[in-house]
């Protein structure tokens, strides 16, 4: 947990207070996303995915790790439903924001948290999507956090 995260009591919820955004300043990739894409929708990371992100009480620079085969950081791709209109609209897309996404869910942020850091970093990639497709996967995401969800180990890095 970086400094940041533990002044603010980000892992205790703290940070989630008022539900806003921290800032609107972007966040920025300082590396690009390098991957292997596994079976099915899993794809590991082949190279350091580094990412600072403004949505913290202190701007935060996450090192998502990849690595050698077998080493690197594994998630699912932005998950979109495979619902016909939903998968034309949004499949197959927003990869360096459901990387980060998946991997500050796995370290065990709050959930609205990892919503906005994911639409900050969809806007962030170094090809952003089209406003209207960031609002539609933030909102799904948003929505997905209504259910109840507690990151359990193998859900996001099934090593």
């Amino acid at each position: 947990m970086g400094p940041a995260r533990q002044a603010a009591g980000i892992n205790s919820g703290q940070g989630e207070k008022g539900g806003g955004s921290v800032t609107t300043h972007p966040g920025v990739f300082l590396t690009e996303l390098r991957l292997t894409r596994l079976n099915g929708r899993w794809r590991r990371l082949t190279s350091d995915l580094i990412y600072t992100t403004y949505q913290t009480p202190e701007p935060e620079t996450l090192v998502i790790p990849g690595g050698p085969p077998l080493h690197g950081f594994i998630y699912d791709g932005a998950s979109v439903p495979r619902i016909p209109l939903a998968w034309l609209l949004c499949g197959d897309t927003g990869e360096y924001g459901a990387a980060v996404h998946d991997f500050v869910v796995r370290e065990g942020w709050p959930w609205g948290l990892s919503a906005r850091v994911f639409r900050e970093a969809l806007y962030a990639a170094p090809y952003p999507e089209p406003k209207w497709r960031v609002e539609i996967m933030y909102a799904a995401v948003v929505a997905r956090g209504i259910l109840p969800y507690k990151a359990m180990p193998g859900v996001l890095d099934p090593r």
